[in-house]
């Protein structure tokens, strides 16, 4: 069973059901997907100012404790992404030698605005965190508490201080494609509207129709 965790935020849930479609509409192995949903964790709160852009901005980290921390778990943003691969090829790269997998991806200029006209701040390893796949068992995976989530600052989670640069992983680029930053290319294996869905934040682009494709198919019903 391929293990996923996906971002939830009520403010994009159609984001949230369209990714999880492009995933299951194109797996060639059996899935499990659990929403990470800020209502679901009750006990677990960041003290002080949440300075996270979407409700999962911490908790994701919560996915080795989730999993008992036992075996290989996926997490990606899910809300603003739209998978366009086989799920099943991304899981065959999980290793053993690392704490996390990540796309490492150089700095790259943002934009100073993103969805809903949020401050877009530029920090080193940014989006590297939106797709990650967990050794959950690797001992460093066990310092992601939900204590250590609380309580750190936000760069101890987001640029890996918990782990280490040399216990981070590489993957493939065509597994984050950040929509507005990187060029379209037809063999994109996941698509990251990281400024805004299309229903949000239009472009036009090939990337907008994609999108409202998916989520045409997975609201439709097939009369009797």
């Amino acid at each position: 069973m391929i293990r996923i965790f996906a971002g939830f935020d009520p403010n994009e849930s159609a984001g949230y059901h369209t990714f999880c479609h492009s995933v299951m509409n194109r797996a060639s192995e059996p899935v499990s997907i659990t929403p990470i949903i800020k209502n679901t964790f009750p006990e677990w709160q960041r003290e002080g100012k949440n300075d996270g852009a979407t409700e999962f901005s911490f908790s994701r980290f919560l996915v080795p404790y989730l999993c008992g921390y036992r075996g290989h778990a996926i997490f990606m943003d899910g809300a603003d992404m739209l998978c366009m691969g086989d799920i099943s090829e991304l899981w065959a790269l999980r290793s053993h030698r690392y704490a996390v997998q990540v796309i490492k991806r150089p700095e790259y200029k943002i934009q100073d605005v993103k969805m809903w006209d949020q401050a877009n701040r530029q920090y080193p390893k940014k989006n590297w965190s939106s797709v990650m796949i967990f050794n959950c068992e690797y001992h460093h995976a066990h310092e992601l508490t939900p204590e250590n989530v609380a309580t750190k600052p936000g760069s101890w989670m987001h640029q890996f201080e918990w782990c280490g640069d040399n216990k981070i992983g590489g993957l493939p680029a065509t597994w984050n494609t950040l929509v507005g930053h990187d060029k379209y290319h037809p063999n994109v294996k996941l698509l990251h509207y990281t400024n805004g869905l299309p229903d949000v934040h239009p472009t036009d682009g090939i990337e907008d129709n994609l999108w409202r494709k998916e989520f045409n198919t997975m609201t439709h019903v097939t009369p009797k």
